[in-house]
């Protein structure tokens, strides 16, 4: 049996609409929540595997996120790598995708991931899962694991849209008792351009809809993440050494320090 950790320490960042700044937030929240002071331990749950290979580039990792469900593999020693200072990655590779297929069978699969949080979690200050834009058993797995959902979203219509599906799916997990949690606490508008009206209008839709779930910081568009990614650097360290405009990193420390605080972390 797994040792018991009560830990409220697990953020989810999650939205099956794919192009949404999901990568971009979850990174920015690690390094900055680490700028701040608190140890981070990141999840990249995404077959895809941007953020991995925002951070390692081409090269393979020892061990990844399949690991957890692949209990086949024989690989028993967890491999963490520091993607920046104060902050720890599991990394994925896309060996991810067949997951569902791996632990199809088994019993109590949507607590594989919780069971395995809770014999680490304890180490951190935060715990932060990087999702795939999927409603599958991998997501039901982090909805089980996880303490607290971020759910970034454009101002644009469809991206909102798959807002009110996510609902669905937390409030039927929540009824069966497969995740605590209970409702989306926390919305951060990505690639904001307020200049352009219908996301204005869309963005403040969104806020009567969700009042204060929706973050005061809406996190402008900007081209400052792509590079950073290119150099393997977190959005402020490449901003720094880069000299580049610090207006996007503002805004991700900005909407970084106002999660941490609804959190409690």
């Amino acid at each position: 049996m797994p040792k018991t950790n009560n830990k409220k320490n697990t953020v989810m960042v999650m939205n099956q609409k794919g192009g949404v700044g999901k990568t971009t937030l979850s990174f920015s929240i690690a390094a900055a929540a680490a700028k701040a002071g608190r140890s981070v331990l990141l999840l990249d749950m995404d077959p895809q595997a941007s953020l991995t290979t925002w951070i390692l580039g081409e090269e393979e990792p020892k061990w990844s996120t399949f690991d957890i469900f692949n209990d086949t593999s024989g690989k028993k020693e967890i491999v963490a790598i520091e993607a920046c200072e104060g902050v720890d990655l599991l990394p994925s590779t896309l060996d991810l995708c067949i997951a569902d297929m791996v632990i199809a069978g088994k019993i109590r699969r949507e607590e594989i991931l919780k069971n395995f949080l809770t014999n680490i979690k304890g180490d951190y200050d935060i715990v932060l899962i990087d999702c795939p834009p999927t409603l599958g058993i991998i997501t039901t797995n982090i909805l089980a694991a996880a303490d607290h959902i971020v759910v970034p979203t454009t101002a644009e219509t469809m991206s909102i849209k798959g807002i009110a599906l996510l609902e669905n799916v937390i409030a039927q997990l929540n009824e069966n008792g497969v995740t605590a949690i209970e409702e989306i606490e926390a919305i951060a508008v990505m690639m904001y351009q307020s200049f352009i009206t219908h996301q204005r209008n869309n963005a403040s839709s969104l806020r009567l809809r969700y009042g204060n779930a929706v973050l005061p910081t809406a996190v402008r568009k900007g081209t400052v993440a792509s590079e950073a990614a290119g150099r393997g650097l977190d959005i402020f360290t490449y901003t720094k050494e880069a000299k580049k405009d610090a207006r996007l990193a503002n805004d991700l420390a900005a909407i970084t320090m106002e999660i941490l605080e609804k959190f409690n972390l």
